[in-house]
């Protein structure tokens, strides 16, 4: 009786060779893939590492500009951040010329509960020259561990920001083919149409409704009423120590602003 060993033995799987075709194809391979890499890196480069990274609705721009201003040491000494409450109501232009503050300027973007903001507003609070005021606008309601809250900021999240945050290392940050795609529409404005990809936002990047009409405001949607076997989150809020313990650590002061509720008394954080 023969053992397996004796009939497959090292001699026999050295002499096992691949084709020179195989061997050929296999280079070309890793030639294109990695030709196809250094040609993604080269368009990639003028886009930069986050102005991509950002969801479509959450207006990249807008997060992008202040990066630029605060890295230019010319940060805006009020920032208002938040969600809907903020970016819909805090207009920064009407409130640089009335107060006595100084100019403004609004990260906050419909939607941005506290896990979005977490993702995409909280890092660029540590970058370059602070601002002086930080204004929070937050729905309470977003603070409840709520499948619907959870819902609507899911167009808000960045996913890519918020692993960097934690330390993480996203596949995008060492394969750049992988970002052709979510950059595609900054690809092609600054490689086709020659448009600069960061631009001053106007108003303070104040985004009021818009009217339908001459006299039909849009909807604003349905405000939620929270139901009452829903509990606060405590990962939400986190995030509200998270910021507060960047502004300990550098020095801007943070006013929480809390709009009028549907139920003042239930729905407070």
């Amino acid at each position: 009786m023969k053992f397996l060993s004796s009939i497959f033995s090292s001699e026999t799987l050295r002499s096992v060779e691949f084709p020179t075709h195989w061997k050929a194809s296999i280079l070309l391979l890793v030639a294109l893939l990695l030709g196809a890499e250094l040609t993604a890196r080269a368009l990639m480069a003028p886009v930069g590492d986050d102005l991509w990274a950002y969801p479509p609705a959450s207006s990249p721009g807008t997060f992008e500009w202040y990066r630029a201003l605060a890295t230019a040491e010319r940060t805006p000494r009020v920032v208002a951040i938040g969600d809907s409450t903020g970016a819909r109501n805090f207009n920064p232009e009407a409130f640089s010329s009335t107060s006595r503050i100084g100019n403004a300027y609004s990260l906050a973007r419909a939607a941005n509960f506290p896990l979005a903001l977490r993702s995409n507003t909280l890092p660029l609070l540590e970058v370059g020259k602070p601002p002086e005021v930080v204004l929070l606008f937050q729905w309470a309601g977003s603070f409840r561990d709520d499948p619907r809250v959870r819902q609507i900021e899911q167009g808000s999240l960045a996913p890519v920001l918020e692993a960097r945050r934690n330390g993480e290392t996203p596949v995008t940050d060492y394969v750049y083919l992988s970002r052709l795609y979510p950059a595609r529409k900054f690809l092609w404005r600054h490689w086709m149409r020659g448009e600069p990809l960061i631009t001053p936002t106007p108003f303070g990047s104040f985004s009021p409704l818009r009217r339908q009409g001459d006299d039909q405001p849009m909807a604003a949607g349905v405000v939620m009423a929270p139901a009452d076997d829903i509990a606060f989150s405590e990962e939400r809020r986190d995030v509200v120590r998270m910021l507060l313990r960047t502004a300990r650590d550098r020095g801007f002061l943070v006013v929480a602003v809390v709009g009028p509720q549907l139920r003042p008394d239930g729905d407070l954080v």
